[in-house]
């Protein structure tokens, strides 16, 4: 099934599940997203979930979708093990500036939820983040 999402905000944009969603509605395959991103999708406020009508299949089949999640995540794990002792904060976190400027994607999917995924997959994959010595 193809789902249809739109932003409900007044700026017309919202970030949720690591994408940015529109005013004019985004086409979605639902085995693009887990049941957990529909689930969370589909209570958001922010947002309009529907069924896609056949045209507005149609249409999307012909522009390009934003990024999903994975795909963002993926850009910031490699991303993270690059950046400098600095541009950690004292939790031993990346600097979410320093995370946007040094990843090649929206920054505003760059987002805390998606930078902390990206740190656990890092952590459990043995990174150690830089400590910072308290004075």
């Amino acid at each position: 099934m193809k789902l249809f999402i739109q932003a409900t905000t007044k700026s017309g944009e919202f970030v949720r599940a690591g994408r940015k969603w529109t005013k004019a509605g985004t086409v979605v395959d639902g085995a693009d997203v887990t049941e957990a991103q529909a689930k969370a999708l589909q209570l958001e406020p922010n947002l309009h979930v529907r069924e896609a009508t056949p045209e507005e299949i149609a249409a999307a089949q012909t522009s390009t979708a934003a990024p999903m999640e994975a795909d963002v995540i993926d850009a910031v794990l490699a991303a993270i093990p690059q950046l400098a002792d600095e541009d950690f904060t004292s939790k031993g976190l990346p600097d979410m500036g320093k995370l946007r400027e040094a990843v090649d994607a929206d920054p505003k999917l760059v987002t805390p939820e998606v930078r902390d995924a990206a740190m656990n997959k890092l952590i459990e994959g043995g990174f150690k983040a830089p400590s910072k010595a308290s004075s």
